[in-house]
């Protein structure tokens, strides 16, 4: 049950603008690799303007590198909980197509729209792959939170080996992956792998291929000679 942890390229994008439609669907954005980030889709009050609203659209992503795994029968996502964060409305889990669709580039911040099958406008409902919803309670600020990810959606991408990495983008679900505007501050913190080490985002994955008291090193018992 290998864990690989999220290279140091992971990060937000983040976009801020007057209407939620223009932050929301914004070709670019602002980004931050380091430390802590955050998901979410915010409404909020910028003071010293008039009483006027901004709003804030925050999106994370992350590249995995799987060329050593050959099957998956299960994956987890693992992300640390920040004390950054007012609310707990839900994330999704999405496949993206951000570091240059191959994991091989940086993060850059014309990766804000790069969500698979997504083209930048309107919902993600049913115009992106989906790889597993998030918790929408209790989000730990003080540990990890596990998402569980679809089995069979990852196992498609582990194995190919037109594909080292796994790509995943981690977005709002109440308010940006459903495209409703927001009614006020929404975030979820979530530590980068920059961080401390005890706080870095990891997949952990299970191949098939671990011990079940039959085998030694994958090799069942009845294919070891005497």
């Amino acid at each position: 049950m290998p864990d690989i942890y999220a290279d140091t390229s992971d990060g937000v994008i983040s976009k801020s603008a007057s209407s939620y439609t223009s932050a929301r669907e914004a070709s670019s954005g602002t980004v931050n690799s380091s430390g802590q980030g955050v998901v979410g889709v915010a409404a909020e009050y910028i003071q010293g303007r008039r009483g006027s609203i901004f709003y804030n659209v925050r999106r994370s992503f992350f590249a995995f590198d799987i060329s050593g795994i050959s099957s998956c029968t299960a994956a987890t996502l693992n992300l640390y909980g920040s004390s950054d964060a007012s609310s707990d409305d839900g994330i999704i889990v999405l496949r993206s197509t951000a570091f240059g669709g191959d994991g091989a580039t940086a993060l850059a911040a014309g990766d804000f729209n790069a969500i698979h099958g997504w083209n930048g406008g309107g919902a993600m409902l049913n115009n992106s792959t989906p790889y597993g919803n998030g918790q929408t309670s209790g989000w730990s600020l003080t540990g990890y939170n596990s998402i569980t990810l679809d089995q069979n959606n990852i196992a498609n991408i582990i194995g190919n080996a037109s594909n080292n990495y796994l790509l995943l983008a981690v977005v709002d679900y109440a308010y940006d992956y459903l495209k409703v505007g927001p009614p006020g501050v929404n975030n979820i913190g979530i530590w980068f792998s920059d961080s401390q080490a005890g706080k870095r985002p990891y997949l952990e994955i299970t191949t098939g291929h671990e011990s079940t008291g039959n085998s030694v090193n994958t090799v069942l018992l009845a294919d070891i000679a005497k």
